[in-house]
């Protein structure tokens, strides 16, 4: 009895150190699964951060590079203003405008049609430049200008015992109202006739003042308009021999 009673203890001790055994492997395996997962979590980690910071290193290079390429546009954009800024200061230099424009496109007109020779025109250029001795003193009139409302008498000067006849047409005056008003208004283009006697004009569409030159018959028309009281422009007018 003493025999079965020790074999008894023994196989529930064996029983005991076997689970204590198994409890202990089992740990052991899981902190081993658990060590596993850190150090692969822990390197997967790593060459994510590796990843992300080649890809940041590659921004760089790329934001340097647009950076490098916008300076250079800047650079080119500049460079382009300036000589456009040339180009148009060489334009209004070497490119008359204006009057001179006008002035050249007569000549051409002139030259171009046949009606006068180069050297006819160089000698009267020339002479131009030489003083005259004009009929008499400038004389200064005035007319009323013509606007849709103001149609009627006062509308016309004349010079040189009728020979040349002023008159224009103009945009009514508008009042606080925006209503139109009977006068024209001095802030707006003029649209000048100048007709000679038997009915030969010429027009010109201009702002006050308004200077202008006429020759015929032997004679040169000086004439200045300029504003006069309301409704009313004052021409100032001197004839001239010719040349």
């Amino acid at each position: 009895m003493s025999l079965g009673l020790y074999e008894g203890r023994n196989r529930r001790r064996r029983q005991l150190w076997w689970g204590i055994a198994k409890w202990f492997a089992a740990i052991a395996l899981i902190l081993a699964a658990g060590a596993y997962s850190y150090y692969a979590g822990a390197d997967l980690a790593a060459r994510e951060v590796t990843r992300l910071q080649a890809e940041i290193e590659s921004l760089n290079s790329e934001i340097s590079a647009f950076e490098a390429e916008r300076t250079a546009l800047q650079d080119q954009i500049r460079t382009a203003v300036t000589r456009a800024k040339e180009w148009e200061s060489q334009y209004n230099r070497d490119i008359p405008t204006g009057e001179m424009r006008a002035f050249l496109k007569l000549i051409e007109e002139k030259l171009g049609g046949g009606e006068v020779s180069k050297e006819r025109l160089a000698f009267l250029i020339d002479a131009a430049t030489e003083p005259r001795d004009c009929v008499e003193d400038p004389k200064t009139k005035r007319f009323i200008v013509r606007t849709r409302l103001q149609k009627g008498a006062n509308d016309s000067v004349s010079f040189d015992s009728n020979s040349l006849t002023v008159t224009a047409v103009g945009e009514a005056a508008v009042n606080e109202n925006g209503q139109a008003e009977a006068w024209f208004d001095p802030d707006k283009p003029l649209k000048v006739t100048f007709t000679r006697l038997g009915g030969e004009s010429s027009e010109t569409m201009s702002l006050l003042p308004v200077h202008h030159t006429m020759i015929t018959d032997g004679k040169e028309y000086r004439l200045t308009l300029h504003p006069g009281a309301r409704g009313f422009v004052n021409v100032t007018g001197a004839v001239c021999p010719y040349p």
